[in-house]
């Protein structure tokens, strides 16, 4: 359904608080303006955090098979988000962190944004954002309970590694999440963690490197669940559920349906299975156990991502070395075009009973893609908005066919999400295009210059006119592809490269091996996570392996459509393609998308830099008493002496310097303190020094480095080099050795 502009849009602008308007402006011109960073060499001059007028995280879960955590962010108002469709609108930021010791500390996981736009209409819309994380796992045994904290923050970037940071616009969200049990181990870790000393000569002829597979967990008999629940409190109503479901006891509840030895056993155990029957058919929609929270759209993945939670420790059919049970959830779509609800697919999660439930509950995520390039429309012609369906059912899924089915064990949610506009792309509409390199967007590489700006896309980082180096991760996608699971040939593609500068080449197609990690659901049930080797055919083409049907889904993390080594002989401007080759034998080039301004290509221009800066590091003199003396490295020095020195670094794409004092123990806060004579995007050289007052005389080392600004394997800036010089530092009344000058006489 199309949203249109009000005729009042422009006085709905004017009630938006001048905070707001001016935002950006207020906290360029002092980053603590309101006063949201707990140690800032700037006055606060306005206090003000944690507004949630126009945005709020409402739920975070974590899918513990796909190892994904999830955020559902709302968004509230018709204005306040920086303008309309057409234009750059302004960006939600969230950040995640983990807690494996109940928020003592925490470890960055990394931030995720989506753009925003003033929309008109119904509200809340209904945004979520995914990011793949990778806790530590162990065996079944231990309830591996983390806390997740995820910061939302309206159009300030939250700074890496301060869990602590309050957003002015936005909020903190907490969650305790389940970390799946380890499916491997090996073997060395085995003994190690159960201390087995083994003979020497065992230990020899071992292979210790080895991985050992544990067994998949079984289900919890029936019989166990009926005695380990007997005095926890869950119905047999709960804990029979899945078998009475298996007999075909509803809704017809025929009793000799359930067999001898399910019979036999409610006798021994004395349950009354008429007094049980009685219950499950009064039962509908009951969340004691489970509860269905938040739905949204992820506008990156997108994916329908539903988050949910488990409230008690019991009544899940066993703990984390059984297989647990699953809680289903499906979706509906109402797409606004008369057709009523259509059904998107259903996910599962396990689940288990967890002894030490927090108070709080467990909080998971369930999402199955859907497509929506025929669904999207050019901003001029308005938001596109969507009604969404989602079903919690533990233990049965939901009936595709039926979206107003109601579960025995769980509920159901609607909510209204905005799907980004587009192109509007027919079902019959196979065009490729190319989406990021190096882990940044296409759009934020200049074709000209093949340099990159902006926020990296899953890693954390910030290009500022960047090239690339090492291993450039190439990712895309092609609309529409075939149901390559259900036996449809599928789409095969090829990634060209060539030089432009400074010698120009020809096109040469990547041909390496490389690994991605592929997630897929083939049928209702828990999705399937693996790592898998992408080859090129006899014919040099790689296969598209992403689809995307309901409950016949896959896809590839990240995208990823091919991974280009490169090194220094390749340093300059390149150029990159894709070809893809369709079953009917035709070619397509495709494309990038469409960029703010307009522009479309169909390469991508990239620089590459495999070089690493140069640098230099020299002691020239010390300052004994307000007198200058020169010296040189390896000198010995006496406490009090300011040691002085020259330093220079540059490369073609210089980012910056900083000074390590080591070992920084005996250097008691000491700090080198750098003063730079020329400084701009190609090099850095100036003098430094070093006071020694507060030093314990020792031998020590101070290290120079210098970084570039290049994208390093797709996951980090700056190439580095280092330098180092050395001296000895003696008490201030001991006469110093030679320090490279003439003897100083006391």
């Amino acid at each position: 359904m199309a949203t249109k502009s009000s005729p009042a849009k422009e006085s709905a602008r004017k009630r938006v608080e001048k905070d707001r308007r001016q935002f950006l402006a207020l906290t360029m011109s002092n980053p603590n303006y309101f006063g949201n960073f707990q140690e800032s060499p700037f006055e606060a001059v306005k206090s003000m955090t944690s507004n949630t007028t126009y945005e709020a995280l409402t739920c975070v879960g974590y899918h513990p098979q796909m190892r994904r955590l999830s955020a559902v962010v709302a968004l509230k108002q018709d204005t306040g988000y920086g303008g309309g469709l057409c234009s750059d609108g302004s960006l939600e930021y969230v950040r995640f962190y983990l807690s494996t010791d109940n928020g003592v500390t925490w470890d960055d996981q990394g931030m995720l944004s989506f753009r925003a736009h003033d929309i008109p209409g119904d509200k809340p819309l209904l945004y979520s954002l995914s990011l793949d994380v990778s806790p530590h796992e162990t065996w079944c045994k231990v309830e591996n309970l983390i806390l997740v904290r995820a910061i939302l923050s309206w159009n300030q970037p939250i700074p890496a590694n301060m869990p602590n940071f309050l957003p002015v616009y936005g909020n903190v969200l907490e969650a305790h999440i389940q970390v799946a049990p380890r499916k491997a181990f090996v073997l060395g870790e085995l003994l190690e963690a159960f201390k087995v000393t083994l003979p020497k000569e065992w230990v020899s002829m071992l292979d210790v490197e080895q991985t050992l597979a544990m067994k998949p967990p079984a289900p919890l008999p029936v019989h166990l669940r009926a005695k380990a629940y007997q005095d926890k409190g869950v119905p047999a109503h709960r804990y029979l559920f899945p078998e009475l479901m298996q007999s075909g006891v509803q809704p017809m509840l025929n009793p000799e349906a359930l067999g001898a030895s399910l019979t036999q056993m409610f006798t021994e155990w004395d349950i009354d299975l008429a007094a049980v029957i009685a219950k499950l058919m009064k039962t509908d929609g009951d969340t004691r156990y489970e509860e269905l929270l938040c739905v949204g759209l992820n506008p990156h993945r997108n994916r329908l991502e539903a988050v949910f939670k488990t409230k008690l420790p019991n009544g899940y059919s066993g703990n984390l070395c059984s297989s647990g049970s699953q809680e289903y959830v499906a979706f509906w779509v109402d797409w606004g075009d008369g057709a009523g609800w259509t059904y998107a697919g259903t996910s599962a999660v396990n689940v288990h009973d967890v002894a030490h439930m927090p108070a709080d509950g467990l909080f998971y995520m369930a999402s199955v893609p859907v497509e929506l390039s025929a669904h999207r429309r050019p901003c001029a012609q308005g938001a596109v908005t969507a009604r969404v369906r989602a079903i919690l059912s533990w233990e049965t899924p939901p009936p595709a066919g039926n979206p107003n089915f109601v579960p025995t064990w769980g509920n159901r949610e609607e909510r209204l999400v905005h799907i980004m506009p587009g192109a509007q792309v027919p079902a019959h509409d196979h065009s490729a295009y190319l989406e990021s390199v190096g882990n940044m967007a296409v759009c934020d590489i200049n074709h000209n210059t093949g340099l990159a700006s902006g926020h990296g896309i899953l890693a954390n980082f910030v290009a500022n006119q960047a090239p690339f180096g090492g291993t450039v991760t190439i990712t895309g996608y092609i609309l529409n592809p075939p149901n390559s699971m259900a036996g449809a040939p599928p789409f095969r593609y090829r990634i060209w490269v060539r030089q432009l500068s400074p010698v120009a080449g020809a096109w040469q197609p990547l041909s390496n091996d490389f690994d991605i990690v592929v997630t897929e659901q083939n049928g209702v049930g828990i999705p399937v996570q693996h790592h898998q080797t992408q080859s090129i055919d006899s014919n040099g083409y790689y296969t598209y392996l992403e689809q995307a049907y309901p409950n016949q889904w896959r896809e590839v993390a990240g995208n990823v459509l091919a991974r280009w080594h490169t090194s220094a002989p390749m340093d300059g401007l390149w150029e990159l393609r894709m070809e893809v080759l369709y079953p009917d034998g035709t070619h397509a080039q495709a494309r990038t998308p469409l960029c703010v301004g307009g522009a479309s290509y169909t390469t991508v221009r990239v620089r590459v830099d495999n070089r690493r800066p140069n640098a230099d590091l020299t002691i020239t003199g010390f300052v004994r008493q307000g007198v200058t003396y020169p010296a040189g490295a390896c000198g010995t020095f006496r406490v009090g002496d300011i040691i002085q020195g020259t330093y220079q670094a540059d490369d073609i794409h210089f980012g910056h310097t900083w000074f390590i004092l080591a070992p920084s123990a005996q250097a008691n806060g000491a700090s080198v303190h750098k003063t730079p004579v020329v400084l701009n995007f190609h090099q850095e050289q100036g003098t430094w020094e070093l006071d020694t007052s507060v030093m314990d005389p020792c031998g020590y080392t101070v290290f120079l480095y210098a970084i570039d600004r290049t994208i390093i394997n797709s996951g980090a800036i700056g190439w580095r080099k280092s330098q180092a010089v050395g001296f000895c530092l003696r008490p201030a009344h001991v006469e110093p050795g030679t320090v490279h000058a003439p003897a100083l006489v006391e």
